[in-house]
C-alpha cells in the first residue's frame, strides 16, 4: 500500500500529498488478489470506521494469478473478501478482467463491477465509484473535444444544495484548458472561493469552487488532442439509481428504478416521496436517442409498490448489445438533479443440450448420459450456481439429477426404468452472470425402451477334488443371476463338453424382476465316468430381446477314486505259537489314497473255529502297517486251514484286491507245539520257514503292482544351474501326476505348466517294469510334440511348457 492506513482528506495539502504519492506507482508483479485483500484488511483494522461509509475500490486487469496457486486459492480470497464486512467496488480494466470471479467478489460483498474497457474509461469508472459512496453528482460536458469548450450548467435552483463543485479535465499535453465562470472570467488558483487547485501537471487540471453561483461553467480548450472533462458536484440533493446495474441482458425489458434523496446537515439521508418527478434520456449503442418522459410511483408501468419513493419505468428497447447511456433527470419541485449512468447490454450465455438427443435409446444396465454447455456471453461461464436436470418420466414421476461441472461442461447421468417418452428440463440454482440472476433453462426429450439385462454372476467354477462316488450322487453348484428387467425372466442352462455328466434342476428357471436370485444346479456323473480331470462349461440362454452377460461359465473338476490296497497277498499266518492257548500274528501293509482316515471292517470267511482281531480299524491316508491276529475259537485238529479275509468300507471306497484276500494257517500237533525244540526238528522247521518265506515273497513280487521308480530332474529353460531333483521311488506310487497344481503328486510352481500337465505310470512288461510318460498338456521331445504315452529310458530329456526335464532310472540303464 502507498500509505500506512486510510487517509482522511481534510484539506488541500493532504490532497496534494496523496496525488504526489500516487503518481509514481507503476503496476508490477502478479495479480495476487488475496494479498491485496489482506492489505485492505490491515488498513481497515487501523482506521476509525464509525463515522464514515466505507468501501474497498479494487482495480484489476484479469483473473487471480500467483505462482503455484493452491486449488482453493479463489475460495480463500472470496472468504477473505466477505470477512472485510464492506462492499467491494471492482473496476475491471479491459473486457478480459470481467471474469466470473470478479462478479462473485462484488456480489458476495454487496458491491458492484464497474467495467473500464481501456485506460480512457478509468476516469468515469472512479467517478462512478465515488458517486456511489459520497454526496457526489457527476455532470457530463455539453461539448468535450478541443478546440471547443466543455460546458457545464449549474442550475441556479440547485445552487442552494451544492456545497462545492470540482472541475476536472484530463487532456493531451498539447491542449491547454482554462476554467471560465458564469461571469465570463477565468477562474484561477487563489481566487475567492477556490478551495483547491492542481494546475502544475500538463496532463490534467483540477479546480474546486465552494458554493458556486448558478449558470454556465466550462473549460476553454485550445490545441489539438484528446480531452475528458467532468464536473463533480458535492450536492446534498442527488439522484440514486437502484436498477439497472452495470450489466443487463440483451432482449429483456430493462427496469429503471430511481429515487431522489437529500442529505441533511446532520448527515442523515432523506428519501423524497411525492414531491419528486423523473424523466430519462437514453442513448443507444447506434447513437439513436430515446426518451422516457415520466416515471411512476403508483404501482404501474413496472413499479413494484406505490408511494415508496422508488420511481420506475420499463425500457423495452434493450434489443442491441452495447453501451447504453442513461441520463436521469430528477426534480424536487422545481429544483433539478441529474444522474448519468452507463449500462452494458450484453448477451447472456444460452444452455445448449448435448445429450440426450431427440431419439430412441435402448436402455440396458448403463445410465443415459446428460450433458449441457453454455454458449455465448463473454465469457460463457456463470459467476456461480449449480445446474440441475429435472427428468419427467412417462408415468409423471419427476427425478432430479445434480450436474457436475467439468472443463466447461455440466455432466450427469440418469437410468430410465420405464418405457416411453421422457422430458428433461435443465435449470440453474442460485446462479448469477455478471452479478445478475441467471434464469435460463433448456429442454430436451427422448424415448426410452428398457432392454432387460441378465447378468450371470459366476466366476469359472473350479470344483477341485471330488470323489467319484460323490459325483455320481450329484455335485451341487450355486449360481447367482441378477436382472434389471421389470418382470420375471426365464433363463435356460445346459452343460457342454463333459461327456458322462448330466445337469439336473437346471432349465429353465425364473429370475426375479429387478433383483438378484441364486439358483442351485446339480452335476451328476454317469457310471461310465472314470477318475481324472474333467472340463466343460455351463451355457446360459435367455429370450430374444434380453441382454445376457456371462453366457458361458467354465467348469473344471478333478475326480478321484479313493483306493485301499492290501499287501502281501495271500496272507500266510504260518504256524501258530503256543501250546494250548496259541495265536498267530501277521503285519499287513495298507496303502490308502483317500484324503481322510477311512474306517474298514474285517472278517474271516470260509472256515469255522478261528477268530480275527481286530475286526474294525481306522486307516489313515498314505501307507500304514496293521497287525492282524488269529486265535482259535475252539479246538482245532492239526492241519492246514484256508480262509478269506473280507475287507469292507464305505460306499465309494475301492478295495484292492477286489475279491477277498486268501489266508493260510497251519496248525501243528499239540506235541509239536508243546515240546522243546530239538536240533533236527529246529533245523527242519527253519528250512521249512525259509522256504515258505521265499515262496511267499516270490508270489508277492509277481502279484503286486509296480511303482514308479527313478529320479526326475527339472530346470527353467536355459538355466541348468537351477536344477531340482525329485526321488520318484520314494513316493511309492503306481502313478504320479505332474503339473502346476498343489494337488499334483509332483507340484512344480511354474506358470508355463497347466494345472495337471502329465502323468508318470509304471507298467510290467514280462519281468521288466517300464516307466511311461502320458501327456495331458503340451509335451515335446526334441522338436516333436508328444500326443500319446511314451516309454522313458535312462537320461531321456523332454520339455513341458518352458521347463526342461530329464529322467534317470535307478539302474542307470
Amino acid at each position: 500500500p502507498l500509505t500506512d492506513g486510510l487517509v482522511v482528506i481534510s484539506n488541500a495539502a493532504i490532497k496534494r500529498d496523496l496525488v504526489r504519492r500516487l503518481e509514481p506507482a507503476p503496476a508490477e508483479g502478479w495479480t495476487d488478489v488475496k494479498a491485496a485483500l489482506t492489505a485492505a484488511q490491515a488498513m481497515l483494522r487501523r482506521a476509525d470506521l464509525t463515522s464514515h461509509k466505507t468501501v474497498v475500490v479494487f482495480l484489476t486487469d484479469g483473473e487471480p494469478e500467483v505462482p503455484n496457486p493452491s486449488p482453493t486459492y479463489e475460495d480463500e480470497a472470496l472468504a477473505l473478501a466477505r470477512s472485510l464486512g464492506v462492499p467491494i467496488l471492482a473496476i475491471a480494466l479491459t473486457p478480459a478482467a470481467q471474469t466470473p470471479f470478479l462478479n462473485r467478489l462484488a456480489s458476495e460483498t454487496g458491491g458492484t463491477v464497474v467495467p473500464a474497457d481501456d485506460a480512457a474509461d478509468l476516469l468515469d469508472a472512479y467517478l462512478e465509484a465515488l458517486g456511489q459512496i459520497k454526496d457526489r453528482t457527476i455532470l457530463q460536458p455539453q461539448t468535450s473535444a478541443s478546440p471547443q469548450a466543455a460546458l457545464f450548467r449549474v442550475d441556479p435552483a440547485l445552487a442552494p444544495y451544492v456545497e462545492a463543485v470540482s472541475f476536472v479535465v484530463s487532456k493531451s499535453t498539447a491542449v491547454t484548458a482554462q476554467l471560465i465562470g458564469p461571469d465570463g472570467w477565468q477562474v484561477r488558483a487563489g481566487d475567492p472561493g477556490v478551495t483547491f487547485a492542481l494546475l502544475d501537471d500538463p496532463r490534467f487540471a483540477v479546480l474546486t469552487v465552494a458554493h458556486p453561483p448558478g449558470g454556465v461553467w466550462g473549460f476553454r480548450l485550445e490545441g489539438h488532442g484528446s480531452v475528458e472533462a467532468r464536473a463533480i458536484l458535492r450536492s446534498r440533493l442527488r439522484v440514486q439509481v437502484n436498477t439497472p446495474r452495470r450489466f443487463h441482458e440483451v432482449g429483456r425489458p430493462m427496469p429503471i428504478v430511481v429515487q431522489l434523496v437529500e442529505e441533511q446537515p446532520d448527515g442523515q439521508v432523506v428519501k423524497i416521496i411525492g414531491d419528486a418527478s423523473f424523466s430519462a434520456t437514453i442513448t443507444r449503442p447506434d447513437g439513436r436517442r430515446e426518451s422516457l418522459d415520466r416515471f411512476y410511483d403508483d404501482g404501474t408501468h413496472g413499479d413494484v409498490r406505490a408511494g415508496d419513493g422508488a420511481y420506475t419505468r420499463l425500457y423495452v428497447n434493450a434489443d442491441r448489445p452495447g453501451s447504453y447511456t442513461i441520463a436521469v433527470h430528477g426534480r424536487k419541485g422545481m429544483v433539478p438533479a441529474e444522474r448519468t449512468l452507463r449500462v452494458e447490454v450484453i448477451p447472456f450465455p444460452k444452455i445448449v443440450v448435448d445429450e440426450p438427443l431427440d431419439m430412441r435409446y435402448d436402455i440396458r444396465s448403463e445410465p443415459l448420459p446428460l450433458r449441457v454447455h453454455l454458449t455465448g456471453g463473454t465469457p460463457p461461464l456463470l459467476d456461480h450456481g449449480s445446474m440441475v436436470a429435472r427428468v419427467t418420466a412417462p408415468s409423471g414421476a419427476v427425478h432430479e439429477v445434480a450436474m457436475r461441472f467439468e472443463s466447461g461442461t455440466y455432466r450427469g447421468s440418469f437410468l430410465p426404468t420405464e418405457d416411453g417418452v421422457y422430458v428433461v428440463e435443465f435449470v440453474t440454482r442460485d446462479a448469477t452472470y455478471k452479478g445478475l440472476p441467471y434464469t435460463h433453462t433448456a429442454r430436451a426429450r427422448f424415448t426410452a425402451r428398457i432392454v432387460p439385462t441378465i447378468t450371470i454372476e459366476a466366476e469359472p467354477l473350479d470344483l477341485r477334488n471330488v470323489e467319484l462316488a460323490t459325483a455320481r450322487q450329484g455335485i451341487t453348484v450355486t449360481v447367482a443371476v441378477a436382472s434389471t428387467g421389470q418382470r420375471p425372466e426365464p433363463v435356460s442352462v445346459r452343460l457342454e463338453g463333459m461327456p458322462g455328466f448330466t445337469l439336473t434342476d437346471g432349465s429353465p428357471f425364473q429370475v426375479s424382476a429387478g433383483d438378484r436370485t441364486e439358483f442351485t444346479l446339480r452335476l451328476v456323473a454317469g457310471p461310465e465316468v472314470r477318475p481324472g480331470t474333467v472340463q466343460g462349461r455351463l451355457v446360459f440362454g435367455a429370450r430374444k430381446g434380453v441382454d445376457l452377460k456371462g453366457t458361458v461359465v467354465p467348469v473344471r473338476v478333478r475326480l478321484s477314486q479313493p483306493t485301499l490296497r492290501v499287501s502281501p497277498t495271500p496272507l500266510d499266518f504260518g504256524a501258530p505259537a503256543g501250546c494250548f492257548d496259541w495265536s498267530s500274528r501277521l503285519v499287513v501293509t495298507v496303502e490308502s489314497t483317500s484324503q481322510h482316515p477311512e474306517t474298514v471292517y474285517l472278517s474271516l470267511e470260509g472256515t469255522a473255529g478261528l477268530d480275527l482281531e481286530p475286526t474294525t480299524v481306522e486307516v489313515p491316508p498314505g501307507t500304514s502297517r496293521l497287525t492282524l491276529g488269529i486265535t482259535p475259537a475252539e479246538a482245532l485238529s492239526p492241519g492246514e486251514y484256508k480262509a478269506r479275509l473280507v475287507i469292507r468300507g464305505r460306499e465309494g471306497l475301492q478295495i484292492e484286491p477286489e475279491s477277498a484276500v486268501p489266508v493260510r494257517l497251519r496248525v501243528a500237533p499239540i506235541w509239536v507245539r508243546c515240546r522243546g525244540p530239538v536240533a533236527g526238528g529246529g533245523v527242519f522247521l527253519t528250512l521249512l520257514l525259509v522256504g515258505t518265506v521265499v515262496i511267499l515273497r516270490r508270489a508277492w513280487e509277481v502279484t503286486r503292482p509296480p511303482t514308479v521308480s527313478g529320479t526326475l530332474r527339472h530346470w527353467p529353460a536355459g538355466q541348468p544351474g537351477a536344477t531340482e531333483e525329485i526321488d520318484l521311488t520314494a513316493l511309492r506310487r503306481t502313478t504320479l501326476s505332474v503339473g502346476r497344481s498343489e494337488d499334483c503328486d509332483v507340484s512344480i510352481p511354474d506358470p508355463s505348466l497347466v494345472e495337471e500337465h502329465a502323468v508318470l505310470r509304471a507298467e510290467k512288461l514280462g519281468d521288466e517294469v517300464q516307466i511311461l510318460l502320458e501327456p495331458l498338456g503340451e509335451v515335446r521331445k526334441g522338436y516333436r510334440a508328444i500326443h500319446a504315452a511314451i516309454t522313458l529310458r535312462h537320461e531321456d530329456t523332454f520339455t513341458m511348457g518352458t521347463r526342461e526335464f530329464q529322467y534317470l532310472s535307478d539302474e542307470g540303464e
